[in-house]
C-alpha cells in the first residue's frame, strides 16, 4: 500500500517569501528523498469548510511506509526536516495517507 506525506500550509505572514523560499529551496530539498516515486505541490485555491487560512499543499509518494521511513531517515530526509523547522515550523500541519 502506498504511503503518502502530505504537508499543508497555512498563510504565511509574507506570501511572495514563503513561496519563494519553498520553490527554490525546500521543494529541490524534498524531491531528492530516495523512494519519493510522486511529489507535487500548488496553491489552495479555497477552503470549503472549516479553516479558512490554508495557503499551500505538498503531496509526496512513496511506495509504503518503510519507504517513506527510510526517506524521511536519509540524510535528505534529514536536510528537508531542518529546512522545513526553519522556514515553516508554526505554519505546517504533516499526515500521511496510505492509498491502494
Amino acid at each position: 500500500m502506498a504511503a503518502v506525506l502530505y504537508a499543508l500550509y497555512h498563510r504565511p505572514p509574507d506570501p511572495a517569501a514563503f513561496l519563494d523560499h519553498y520553490r527554490s529551496v525546500h521543494a529541490p530539498l524534498a524531491e531528492a528523498m530516495p523512494g519519493l516515486i510522486g511529489f507535487s505541490h500548488s496553491l489552495v485555491a479555497q477552503g470549503i469548510l472549516g479553516r479558512g487560512d490554508w495557503f499551500y499543499l505538498a503531496r509526496m509518494r512513496f511506495a509504503d511506509r518503510e519507504a517513506l521511513s527510510a526517506a524521511l531517515a536519509s540524510p535528505q530526509g534529514a536536510l528537508a526536516a531542518r529546512d522545513l523547522a526553519r522556514f515553516a515550523r508554526n505554519l505546517v500541519e504533516l499526515f500521511v495517507v496510505e492509498e491502494d
